[in-house]
């Protein structure tokens, strides 16, 4: 699931451009089903729009050849991919919320302390 928290971070901090354009982007072929798989159906579909704006051919799986292919997309589908930027960021409460009943509902495949799904108070 650390694939998800990528994901919400190279957004939020550098939108789709950074997501895709960084080591994030060799996950682009399977992000769209993890999302899928914790029921975030709407972030699945933002992203996928995503993709199709980055446009095809991008070589996911090749870092040095997926960086300027980016980087030469046109300034309509370089703002195209700002605004679902910005659709995913009304999405990350939700998607976090999704993330963690997920997690919860599988805790018993994951090697966690039993601490960790504790509440807290913060001091």
């Amino acid at each position: 699931m650390i694939a998800i928290w990528e994901l919400e971070q190279e957004v939020y901090n550098g939108g789709f451009l950074q997501y895709f354009g960084n080591s994030s982007g060799a996950r682009v072929p399977f992000i769209c089903g993890i999302l899928r798989t914790i029921g975030a159906d709407q972030v699945a579909s933002i992203l996928k729009g995503a993709i199709a704006f980055a446009g095809p051919g991008i070589p996911w799986d090749d870092e040095i050849k997926r960086y300027p292919m980016l980087n030469a997309l046109s300034e309509e589908n370089k703002d195209k991919l700002s605004d679902l930027g910005g659709e995913l960021y009304s999405q990350l409460d939700d998607l976090n919320a999704l993330l963690f009943r997920y997690l919860s509902k599988h805790r018993d495949q994951l090697d966690t302390p039993e601490e960790f799904w504790l509440e807290t108070t913060i001091q």
